[in-house]
């Protein structure tokens, strides 16, 4: 189980259910769109391929797309073995694929609900976007395309918004596969942290992909995100090198 999991952890892109519109499968490899400006290179098994002809393709494609970088996901699964030393990109970040299979400790202690409209969405990526500290003005000014996004990413992302005493302070986002539920990013507005919010929000995603009949969480972790995982129940699988391919 913790192979499987540990392969939907690597690769997240290759795994979402339904499939993403921007995910490209290709020989050996899967490409997924970061940002505007960035894709990563998931789920890479390059077998007999030569990797220099692997990256020179990748690269074409990610041109085609207009990126300026490309991130390489290279695991204990990807192939060839030495891929890393291989690729010679900069290890811009280690981090840890980590899963749990039972029911996180404590209980919620804030009001936690889906997204389920488009405004309850745009508030969702707003605090997104306010976590990772951009200022109101750049926030407002991408109001009009987070709204357009709502159509785009409903089916395949689930959202949810913690509230205390009503007021929206956190957000999470999940996708769903085959074997287990996904976590892909989560904040809390730092006037709220420390009244249980992360909590909260992981056992509400717990309790989705039981719902859904995949009792298990995997995520990537960091090193700050990793100790609080760990006091709720998640253990690592193993690690993930970022690479960063600057085109």
């Amino acid at each position: 189980m913790a192979g499987k999991l540990l392969a939907v952890a690597e690769a997240p892109a290759a795994h979402i259910t339904p499939k993403h519109p921007g995910v490209v499968a290709g020989d050996g490899f899967v490409l997924s769109q970061q940002s505007p400006e960035r894709g990563s290179v998931q789920q890479i098994r390059l077998g007999a391929r030569d990797v220099g002809d692997a990256v020179e393709e990748i690269r074409g494609l990610a041109r085609e797309r207009g990126w300026l970088e490309l991130w390489w996901w290279v695991s204990d699964l990807s192939e060839p073995a030495d891929l890393a030393e291989r690729l010679g990109f900069e290890v811009d970040e280690r981090i840890t694929a980590m899963a749990a299979t039972e029911a996180p400790p404590g209980r919620p202690t804030v009001e936690v609900t889906r997204v389920a409209t488009v405004e309850d969405f745009v508030a969702a990526q707003e605090m997104d976007l306010a976590c990772q500290g951009w200022n109101e003005d750049r926030i407002v000014a991408l109001r009009d395309g987070q709204r357009d996004a709502w159509e785009r990413v409903k089916d395949i992302f689930l959202l949810w918004l913690a509230r205390d005493g009503g007021e929206p302070v956190g957000f999470a986002r999940a996708a769903a596969s085959d074997s287990a539920l996904m976590l892909v990013g989560a904040g809390t507005l730092p006037f709220a942290r420390g009244r249980g919010v992360f909590t909260s929000l992981v056992h509400a995603r717990w309790q989705a992909a039981v719902e859904r009949g995949t009792p298990a969480l995997v995520v990537q972790a960091n090193e700050q995100s990793a100790p609080i995982l760990e006091r709720l129940g998640f253990e690592a699988l193993g690690e993930i090198q970022l690479l960063v391919d600057r085109l």
